[in-house]
């Protein structure tokens, strides 16, 4: 599902590394399986607001293939990149490099509760 319209950046070199990425979109595809299946049927719908600016995938699809990354990948580490954050524009969703899908889950929830635009 997710593979369908996103592009994992798996492609990087050194194997802790691709184990470290592998277990962040194992458990970004367990997170949206789950969501799919929750009984309050916005919360997929939520994630690709969150992701995309869109409340439903566009009949023709998206002008350009939403993509995710990863933050601890793009620099010096900061606090704040414990959080996931999106750019609706680029269609893009930075994920937190985490330990397990409970952190990752309640950064997810933490970060798709907040209403409005925030900057990062």
């Amino acid at each position: 599902m997710v593979n369908d319209i996103v592009c994992l950046p798996l492609a990087m070199s050194g194997d802790k590394l691709q184990c470290v990425l592998r277990r962040i979109s194992t458990i970004l595809c367990i997170y949206c399986l789950i969501l799919s299946e929750d009984a309050e049927a916005d919360s997929l719908q939520k994630l690709l607001q969150y992701a995309t600016g869109a409340i439903e995938i566009p009949v023709m699809g998206f002008p350009k293939t939403p993509t995710v990354y990863f933050r601890h990948l793009t620099g010096e580490w900061n606090p704040s990149w414990d959080y996931p954050v999106a750019s609706t524009c680029a269609f893009s969703l930075g994920l937190p490099i985490v330990q397990d899908y409970g952190s990752f889950r309640s950064r997810m929830t933490e970060a798709l509760s907040v209403e409005g635009f925030t900057m990062a």
